[in-house]
């Protein structure tokens, strides 16, 4: 069967890089590799169309599935595009998808599924500099803010988002709480995932950034495939810039057309030929988040809230547990 990864992780956190990589290196293995690109909002992974099919699925879903909702719920739009083209790997990566996963997950089947996480603090001082808003503000759908707040309430599997619900005030805290809500609802999904004995794998952004070629090598084992020849060398600065930039070395060459059929919605496709030559590999120098974000006392005490949960899942599974401590 036909490779399919699912990456998931709060908007900024460094899911644009892992998906590149990840397609990147399936592509040196199987000629191309099809990749879905935030489903609930963006039609190409260039972010220069909005899907409106997507934005109608993100408005309807809620924000947080049960188990039982997400039985009972279908998405005719996220099984499209989650469908597995014979003999072409497929990639999907989602920012609002956290507390869907359940759905997502069954739709989908993935062979593997990645949660990619990013400290709290890092989160917030990029959503500064690219002027980004978790909860939808300035984007082309109303905010989530009210129905965040208000699921996090009636959610009995939110009890640590929960406890900081009263003291979320401002944008940056509403921003942090949708960090804090949307990550433990990963980490309960995948602590299912993984109960079932179905592969999984959980990201310090930080840990991948440094570590491309390991990372990609990683997630392919994981998801079964034994791909080697892995090449990075069009890493650079992909978490900061809508515009990934691709930097190739040596003769590698990659293409990204945007494909359409009656059966399949709009979905990017990479393509890469052989490289003659040695590829090199790039890493990334994270910058050092505003020292009044680090400091803050409420945005700590949440990072620690989420590290506290992730020490309790199994570090078998976990890249890399030694990193994992607020900075």
């Amino acid at each position: 069967m036909t490779t399919s990864i699912s990456i998931y992780g709060v908007g900024r956190s460094g899911t644009k890089l892992t998906q590149l990589v990840t397609c990147m290196a399936l592509a040196r293995q199987y000629h191309m590799c099809d990749l879905s690109y935030e489903p609930f909002y963006w039609a190409n992974r260039h972010c220069t169309q909005v899907s409106i099919p997507g934005i109608r699925e993100h408005r309807r879903l809620p924000l947080f599935l049960t188990e039982a909702a997400a039985q009972a719920l279908d998405s005719p739009y996220l099984r499209a595009k989650t469908r597995r083209r014979d003999g072409v790997p497929l990639v999907n990566k989602f920012i609002r998808g956290n507390g869907r996963i359940r759905l997502i997950d069954r739709l989908a089947a993935p062979d593997l599924s990645v949660f990619v996480f990013r400290p709290v603090v890092s989160v917030l001082d990029s959503l500064r500099r690219c002027q980004f808003d978790l909860l939808g503000k300035g984007q082309q759908y109303p905010s989530d803010q009210p129905r965040l707040m208000e699921e996090i309430r009636s959610n009995p599997e939110l009890t640590v988002s929960a406890s900081f619900l009263d003291r979320c005030v401002s944008t940056e805290d509403l921003n942090a709480l949708w960090w804090l809500s949307m990550n433990e609802a990963a980490l309960t999904a995948f602590a299912e995932i993984h109960a079932a004995g179905r592969p999984v794998i959980l990201i310090d952004q930080r840990w991948f950034a440094a570590h491309p070629l390991d990372g990609a090598q990683r997630l392919l084992t994981s998801a079964s495939v034994t791909a080697i020849d892995i090449p990075v060398g069009f890493l650079h600065d992909a978490w900061m810039r809508q515009e990934t930039v691709l930097q190739t070395v040596a003769k590698a060459t990659s293409t990204l057309e945007n494909v359409e059929t009656d059966e399949l919605p709009f979905r990017d496709r990479i393509s890469c030929r052989p490289a003659d030559g040695e590829m090199v590999e790039r890493t990334f120098v994270p910058r050092e988040p505003d020292p009044a974000l680090s400091l803050h006392p409420l945005y700590r005490e949440i990072d620690e809230a989420f590290v506290g949960m992730l020490h309790q899942f199994d570090p078998a599974v976990v890249c890399a547990a030694s990193m994992l401590r607020p900075e």
